[in-house]
């Protein structure tokens, strides 16, 4: 399977660390696939961050708007690209621990972070450490061709 996206990016030298998570709290908010950093060295050796924002067509124009409004950028690059995905299924997975959503994909599975993180913060534990993520992660859990089918 295929689709169509487009990276916006922008060379920041000028904002704070606080400041580019904040703008990119906003664009995922907005609707952005994905956000992400990458370090570069900018004129006059400058060390600075180049922010790429991951976007479907019908929400780009947004998105840029809202990369103008929560950086200090001048000029946004937009690229259009071609990706090859697999088909996603979700499905939830009832646990001892509450339920858990769980993203599937031609055998491959991934519970999802924020359902991880809400087992294990009462439990004053790491993400890894949860109690979840421990029995979920069993050898007998995982089956020939991904997702343990008896929890759903």
């Amino acid at each position: 399977m295929t689709d169509t996206v487009w990276e916006l990016s922008c060379n920041l030298d000028d904002m704070t660390p606080e400041d580019i998570a904040f703008a990119m709290e906003r664009l995922l908010d907005a609707g952005a696939l994905d956000v992400w950093t990458t370090p570069i060295g900018m004129k006059k050796n400058r060390p600075g961050i180049q922010l790429s924002v991951l976007s479907r067509e019908d929400r780009k124009e947004e998105l840029a708007q809202c990369l103008f409004r929560h950086t200090t950028t001048l000029g946004i690059r937009q690229t259009e690209h071609r990706r090859y995905l697999l088909r996603r299924e979700f499905a939830q997975a009832e646990t001892p621990w509450g339920p858990v959503r769980v993203k599937t994909a031609e055998g491959r599975f991934k519970p999802e972070y924020e359902d991880l993180a809400a087992i294990a913060t009462p439990v004053r534990r790491l993400v890894w450490q949860s109690p979840f993520h421990s029995y979920w992660f069993r050898p007998q859990r995982i089956v020939a061709g991904g997702f343990c089918r008896k929890w759903w």
